[in-house]
């Protein structure tokens, strides 16, 4: 386990003045992967571990710099007293993800004495994470029970995703057609894992008709099985493409690129996938929202839900005022959309200034600038 400090970090068009990014490798039980400490000017880096078959440590690098970012403004966005990190682990999690492996990386994890927090992600899941809990105490989202620790577990914190999310959505749709209903809208869910299932299946139930997509036939299939009402599938690689009231981004990030910006057929973008921007690429942002007039829903405040929840577990669970936090998400961005009105500029460059201003006045409280 090692610093990485080289000019291949510190040139990345996303790095952002990272605290640390740690290199974490355990040949013996074939664990690789990297941390990334964003920000702790509120407190410890927390973010959660995604394993996935990176073919190269620079795309694993591209996708956790822009991802413990985020993790930054999202838990400054939801006021939560966490700094912004993240985990990405290389391999194939049907393959490679082993208990061993998960344990060793726990000991990693373990060793950075609270530097660095941790919960579930993409192919990471909960009991993933109570393996996790008998090396560590640095996790978050243990499974719904009392452990040996007296921790009582808050569960999988995609469900609270899920709800932040519809709540997000229904504001979106608010702003567009002054009706929060989803009856008579059209949306298309790219990705129906996790979180974009149950999305889909609660768009569907509220008389939507809904488009899904996904890189996994056998996940479309599932899909297609589990909701009701007005579905239809459709290829992955054209979701973005789709004719629809609002596209609703529940996979990989990224999505939102050079090559993509022009092919949006929709009248808003709001989901939960992270980083549909990076630092990158944030002009697209306002490309979106001037040139195409399309209302995107900044990722890291209308998918917050599952940064709560655990959050929660941390304070003391309970369900019902998990729910009531969660349900702020709308608030926010109703905020937000109103600022975007009066200012002219773009929601994301309504949010990422108020995230900005917040770390800044936090910052020189400590430092005591401007006493």
């Amino acid at each position: 386990m090692h610093i990485l400090s080289d000019d291949k970090v510190r040139n990345h068009p996303d790095f952002d003045n990272h605290v640390m990014v740690i290199h974490i490798t355990r040949e013996r039980f074939g664990l690789e992967g990297i941390i990334a400490i964003h920000d702790v000017t509120f407190g410890d880096g927390t973010g959660g571990t995604r394993f996935w078959p990176y073919l190269t440590m620079h795309d694993a690098l591209s996708d956790v710099l822009p991802l413990s970012r985020d993790m930054t403004y999202k838990s400054v966005i939801a006021g939560v007293p966490w700094g912004g990190a993240k985990a990405v682990l290389i391999g194939n999690p049907e393959k490679d993800k082993t208990d061993d492996l998960v344990r060793a990386y726990a000991y990693c994890v373990d060793k950075l004495r609270g530097m660095f927090n941790t919960g579930e992600d993409m192919n990471f899941h909960v009991s993933d994470i109570d393996t996790m809990a008998e090396i560590t105490t640095h996790v978050f989202g243990r499974s719904v029970r009392r452990h040996k620790d007296g921790v009582v577990g808050g569960g999988d914190p995609s469900l609270s995703t899920k709800h932040g999310v519809l709540c997000g959505i229904q504001v979106v749709l608010e702003f567009l057609y002054g009706d929060r209903s989803f009856s008579g809208r059209s949306f298309c869910v790219q990705g129906v894992g996790a979180t974009g299932l149950p999305i889909a299946k609660a768009l569907a139930e509220g008389g939507g008709t809904v488009f899904i997509s996904d890189m996994k036939p056998e996940a479309v299939e599932r899909a297609m099985k589990e909701i009701s009402g007005q579905v239809v599938a459709i290829p992955s690689d054209a979701a973005h493409q789709m004719a629809c009231d609002v596209f609703v981004p529940c996979a990989g990030g990224g999505i939102i690129n050079k090559h993509s910006v022009d092919e949006f057929d929709c009248r808003a973008i709001a989901g939960s996938a992270n980083c549909i921007f990076t630092k990158s690429t944030t002009q697209y942002a306002d490309y979106l929202h001037h040139t195409r007039n399309i209302l995107v829903a900044p990722a890291y405040v209308i998918n917050g839900g599952g940064l709560i929840h655990i959050y929660h577990e941390k304070i003391g669970f309970n369900a019902e005022a998990v729910l009531q936090d969660v349900e702020k998400i709308g608030g926010r961005l109703t905020h937000i959309f109103r600022q975007s009105m009066l200012t002219g500029r773009s929601p994301y460059q309504i949010s990422d200034e108020i995230v900005e201003r917040k770390l800044h006045d936090e910052e020189s409280k400590h430092l005591k600038i401007g006493t």
